[in-house]
């Protein structure tokens, strides 16, 4: 099936979606007429008329207008909102941000632990790359190297404070 620019043939055609057989086709032409490359002057006449024509032939169809029903359909369950939650009384709840603190949950165990595995990886990264410089012969050409690991360790090393202080601060207030 060919998609035109427009986002729904109906609309392309000018019609509601009930429109029947005889409608569409007297709008194609309405609209052939007005917007074909022979007729209108506009740079935007070709693409107008494709689109156009693409809209009437998915929609004369009966086999491609169910088909492209369907698809409408899914495409608007698919981007329409989710349904709101009812309390008891029977008035939408929205759940309410806290909009003190950051965005992430900071005493999670994952976000320890990637900030824990990236303070782990800069450490020995810079140390194994100055040892190597320093005893075992490595050129200094590999000093450069170090620049990820010194790069990562205050990132981690202050996602893990920010841990330690939220959970401490949530401990003992004051």
């Amino acid at each position: 099936m060919h998609r035109s620019g427009a986002s729904d043939h109906y609309a392309t055609l000018g019609l509601p979606r009930a429109a029947t057989g005889p409608e569409i086709k007297r709008a194609y032409r309405e609209l052939a007429k007005r917007c074909h490359p022979d007729i209108d002057p506009s740079p935007l006449a070709n693409a107008r008329f494709m689109a156009v024509h693409a809209a009437y032939a998915t929609l004369s169809d009966p086999l491609l207008r169910i088909a492209y029903d369907a698809q409408l359909a899914v495409r608007e369950r698919h981007h329409a909102p989710p349904p709101l939650r009812r309390a008891q009384g029977g008035s939408p709840r929205y759940r309410q941000r806290e909009r003190s603190g950051p965005d992430i949950r900071t005493r999670s165990w994952p976000f320890i632990g990637l900030h824990l595995t990236g303070l782990v990886f800069g450490v020995l990264l810079v140390s194994s790359i100055l040892a190597g410089i320093a005893f075992d012969g490595w050129s200094w050409t590999c000093f450069p190297f170090i620049t990820p690991g010194l790069m990562v360790i205050p990132d981690a090393w202050s996602g893990l404070m920010m841990a330690y202080r939220r959970a401490h601060s949530k401990r003992w207030p004051g």
